[in-house]
């Protein structure tokens, strides 16, 4: 800490005065930031560790310093809008929906399930920025909100034949790579003969005027987990297999996967992610037909236990991680089912954040329902079932 307080004496006059006392400043990367004790600052402490390896670090640790907290520095932190409290109220803004003219193609006379060839295996699961790179404005708090365009390029939707309607969306999921989209078993359970179409790059199910350009692309495979129990939902993790490569833009882009043994290693306990989709608002509700995000704490796999103790035939283990307010009020719900459970982390060599993907969401008890957190399916543990069923190998 000394080290770093004696390369920011040289510039201690070079800041701006938007950052006291903890509020907004803008980042290195011109985005809001807060400006808090370099010791709350995870990401710039670390560099403070990298400066002598890392000529860029001393740079990078001068354009971020707004000011001082007695003898320690404070910097411009990046912030993912984490929220410390559930909101208190919900704020639903109703508007008068254009038409959407998206054409789904028509079901294929026969369900998906050709055989898996070499071209449907990708070499390695894309890094950043090619995956996990957002528009999103990381200094809002998210609390069951409508996404914007670009947010969450890697949304996914899983339609689904049925007689009443030539497609409903019923599961949500994740483009992980061009060819892969990763989404529960459940959503693919007893449903092989009705699931049968993807849509990537949608925001709004029923306008035209978002901005979005959603496209649809049949289903060649689908990969349940061989250990899959649809009782206990143990294993509730899948993999959708496309009938071509998707283009990678800025509205339709893969998450990233927690591939680095670090990342693998982590409980992400505390931590505040986000979970997106169209499904239901409120238990029994209606679904939404806007992309709708909320943010919540990840709790412990003690806490989780105890709270679905009488339910004895779901396993809370290393499998499956749980996260939701203790006093309930927001969640994942309803057609949710089978989308991203998202983290932001931020790369000490870009300098910037990515999302990544630590869990599919799989059951709960209602909706955010109090005392019962959702359970997901915890993706660092199945990396290396991705690994062999995406990449040929473990």
């Amino acid at each position: 800490m000394k080290v770093f307080c004696v390369l920011l004496c040289l510039s201690v006059c070079v800041y701006s005065g938007l950052g006291q006392n903890g509020e907004t400043c803008q980042t290195v990367e011109n985005e809001p930031g807060s400006c808090i004790n370099l010791k709350q600052c995870a990401p710039y402490l670390k560099l403070v560790t990298e400066h002598k390896s890392n000529p860029g670090a001393v740079q990078l640790l001068r354009r971020a310093h707004c000011g001082f907290e007695g003898n320690d520095p404070k910097v411009c932190c990046p912030r993912p809008g984490i929220p410390t409290a559930a909101p208190q109220t919900t704020t639903t803004t109703t508007t008068t929906p254009a038409i959407t003219t998206t054409t789904t193609p028509n079901p294929p006379a026969q369900p998906a399930g050709k055989s898996i060839g070499p071209e449907d295996f990708v070499a390695e699961f894309p890094d950043p920025p090619v995956c996990g790179l957002s528009s999103a404005s990381f200094s809002r708090v998210v609390g069951g909100v409508d996404a914007k365009l670009g947010d969450f390029p890697w949304m996914a939707l899983l339609g689904y034949r049925k007689r009443t309607n030539p497609t409903q969306w019923l599961c949500g999921g994740s483009l992980i790579s061009s060819k892969h989209v990763l989404t529960a078993s459940h959503c693919i359970h007893t449903k092989e003969q009705e699931l049968y179409i993807v849509r990537l790059g949608e925001l709004d199910l029923v306008r035209d005027d978002d901005g979005a350009a959603p496209i649809d692309i049949f289903i060649k495979h689908m990969i349940k987990h061989e250990q899959y129990n649809p009782k206990a939902y143990t294993n509730d993790i899948g993999i959708l297999v496309l009938e071509k490569e998707v283009e990678f833009s800025d509205l339709i882009r893969p998450i990233c996967l927690p591939k680095t043994s670090e990342l693998r290693s982590m409980t992400f306990e505390d931590y505040n992610p986000m979970v997106a989709g169209w499904g239901n608002l409120e238990a029994r509700g209606p679904a939404a037909t806007h992309l709708q995000v909320v943010q919540l704490p990840v709790v412990s796999n003690d806490y989780c236990k105890q709270a679905y103790r009488n339910y004895t035939q779901q396993k809370i283990d290393e499998r499956v991680l749980c996260a939701g307010y203790k006093n309930g009020g927001k969640d994942s719900c309803r057609g949710d089912s089978g989308g991203p459970l998202m983290q932001p982390i931020w790369n000490s060599q870009s300098y910037k954040t990515y999302f990544f993907q630590i869990g599919v969401v799989s059951f709960g008890k209602g909706c955010a329902e109090a005392g019962f957190p959702g359970v997901y399916s915890r993706v660092t543990n199945f990396m290396p079932w991705l690994q062999e069923k995406v990449l040929g190998h473990a």
